[in-house]
């Protein structure tokens, strides 16, 4: 009996150095590979080299042209571990990374992080995002992917954890931590919304129908677009230490199972433009 064994060829996978920091929203990566670049020695860093080359061919013609060498291979992002990183990570100069491969196509590098040089690593983004979609081969983004985001690196510092309405979900939510303007903000995506401002400083809560309170500094403001009720199933006490201003433009019923005491220690005036009435089994007016 006979067997045939094929036999997959493998990634070729190499140990280099960063020669540059990763730039911002960068998924090329300059890096120095001992073992690719063993003529290279000295520091790190990226280095582009003309040189002036002359041939001669069997004729005795001289040819000159010009080339350009380099100390570093230029790579391409591609993480094939199951980390969930949906953006390259900021490497610094000199911090080590892995190199390599692909089957059939050797002549293309790609890059990913190694363990990290201890100290190297300065401000940088990360993200952690899972696929929101049953499509398959999709690129993640912002609208077809869970993620959480932290970032101390660009103009948008802060934390993001947001979901995705991708696959069917009736909703979308997003927790942001704004560290530049000094914000936490909790929304989803119909207008309802939660936010602290620590500069001001203000808390706010509103929803998409408009109706609202905002505590800011020391004052207090509320917004009511419908009907609002309070029940209370002790007592209430309402202290005012300056004025009190009721407005309505509808009417004011005021029913007690109790004793009803109204004292005022200065004058009191009751305007009325129609009758006013007072039914009760005695009326008393002292002065």
């Amino acid at each position: 009996m006979a067997y045939l064994i094929f036999l997959e060829e493998s990634n070729m996978e190499y140990k280099g150095f960063a020669v540059l920091d990763k730039a911002n929203n960068e998924r090329k990566l300059k890096v120095y590979v001992p073992e690719l670049l063993p003529y290279v020695s000295g520091e790190i860093k990226g280095t582009d080299i003309k040189c002036a080359v002359a041939t001669v061919n069997d004729k005795q013609e001289a040819t000159n042209f010009e080339t350009t060498t380099s100390n570093y291979i230029e790579c391409d992002y591609q993480d094939d571990s199951d980390n969930g990183n949906m953006y390259p990570p900021d490497v610094r100069k000199g911090e080590l990374v892995t190199v390599y491969t692909s089957s059939g196509d050797e002549n293309h590098y790609y890059w990913k992080a190694a363990a990290r040089t201890a100290g190297s690593r300065r401000t940088e983004t990360k993200r952690i995002g899972i696929s929101a979609t049953l499509e398959n081969n999709t690129d993640l983004n912002n609208s077809n992917s869970y993620y959480i985001e932290l970032d101390s690196r660009r103009d948008n510092k802060g934390i993001t954890i947001s979901t995705s309405q991708a696959n069917g979900e009736p909703f979308g939510y997003k927790f942001r931590i704004d560290t530049i303007n000094g914000s936490v903000t909790i929304a989803d995506n119909t207008g309802n919304c939660f936010v602290i401002n620590s500069q001001t400083p203000s808390v706010s809560l509103q929803t998409a129908s408009g109706s609202g309170i905002s505590i800011n500094a020391a004052d207090i403001n509320s917004e009511c677009k419908g009907n609002m009720t309070a029940h209370v199933y002790g007592n209430m006490q309402l202290i005012v230490d300056g004025n009190l201003s009721i407005t309505t433009k509808g009417n004011v019923t005021l029913d007690t199972k109790g004793t009803n005491d109204f004292n005022s220690k200065g004058a009191t005036n009751v305007t009325s433009s129609a009758k006013v009435a007072i039914k009760a089994p005695s009326v008393e007016i002292s002065g």
